[in-house]
């Protein structure tokens, strides 16, 4: 295996994504993976969640290749980061040999040129679809003399190119031809050099402090979503979740137990005692928040979770700079 230089986990993680080229040595390549990555130990609700969010207009115009129903399926998902030491593999990529002397496109990089020449480059083109889909060029040779040069004009534009016959002068190609997408097979595929953003545009999301399982069980025994919702309303004037001292309505009591896997009879049935023991928030047994559409509800409740994520572990809480702003 050759090692064709380093950079930093900054720059892969821009530059160097799975299928994602990169200029590499004088040579375009492509990434095929991260060589071992490392598994991160990560709430998958969480992660699922956004993930859906940042999907939803490629989902909700269906050219998200069925990625949202899987999501909502179950499918697995795995986080992963870089494993400095063992780095990405990467592959030539497109395998379109163009001599860099006669301009003759080649099929094999390891011989010689029929101009006489070894020093083979790249076509810099590769062709891209909405799905995903990322492919190579395919030249149409001479059907007298199996032969073909391009003819590049100063535009970098892919219609602008021209693939002819170095023997009998033929025209074979102008641009590199209305190619079906065989990925999805909706519709054909796109020109452009390798690098440009329209190819290939990395996509990411920011969680802060995602949590990890056990960040999650220490919410959940603090009441869940729900609570941590409550919690922001309320204007998070108690310290923490568990500070909380209003009592649990028994909607977010029964969704408390559910997430952690307790039959649904149960369950009913520990409401049912607690309800008459008077263990409930209110009399009704249900507080506005159970007024909301589900939908809206469950988006209000994930968004808490992050904000009750990103505060566990600080030092200094919301109370405590209001008190600080009060004496200032």
């Amino acid at each position: 295996m050759t090692e064709l230089g380093t950079r930093s986990g900054s720059q892969i993680l821009r530059t160097f994504l799975p299928q994602q080229t990169a200029d590499l040595k004088g040579g375009i390549y492509r990434v095929t993976e991260w060589s071992s990555p490392v598994p991160i130990q990560v709430d998958r609700d969480v992660i699922v969640r956004r993930l859906l969010r940042e999907i939803y207009a490629w989902s909700r115009s269906d050219t998200d290749s069925g990625y949202a129903a899987d999501l909502r399926a179950g499918a697995t998902l795995e986080v992963v980061e870089l494993d400095d030491d063992r780095g990405v593999k990467v592959e030539s990529f497109p395998q379109v040999w163009l001599c860099r002397n006669c301009r003759r496109v080649g099929r094999d990089r390891a011989k010689t040129c029929r101009c006489g020449e070894r020093r083979w480059g790249q076509l810099h083109f590769v062709g891209f679809h909405t799905c995903g889909a990322v492919t190579e060029p395919w030249i149409k040779r001479c059907p007298q003399h199996d032969d073909v040069k391009l003819v590049s004009p100063k535009s970098t534009q892919a219609k602008d190119i021209r693939f002819v016959c170095p023997v009998c002068n033929l025209d074979l190609m102008r641009g590199l031809g209305f190619v079906p997408c065989k990925g999805c097979g909706k519709g054909n595929i796109t020109w452009n050099v390798h690098k440009a953003r329209s190819v290939y545009i990395p996509r990411g999301m920011v969680l802060v402090n995602p949590p990890r399982p056990d960040r999650m069980k220490d919410l959940l025994a603090s009441g869940g979503s729900r609570r941590a919702l409550n919690w922001i309303i309320e204007g998070m004037k108690a310290r923490s979740l568990g500070a909380m001292s209003a009592k649990q309505t028994r909607a977010a009591f029964v969704q408390e137990m559910l997430a952690k896997g307790i039959d649904s009879d149960v369950v009913e049935g520990m409401a049912t005692m607690m309800s008459a023991k008077q263990q409930f928030a209110a009399d009704d047994e249900t507080d506005e928040l159970d007024k909301l559409p589900e939908s809206m509800r469950q988006e209000a409740e994930g968004e808490a979770v992050d904000i009750a994520m990103a505060l566990a572990e600080a030092r200094t809480t919301v109370t405590d700079l209001t008190e600080v702003s009060a004496i200032l």
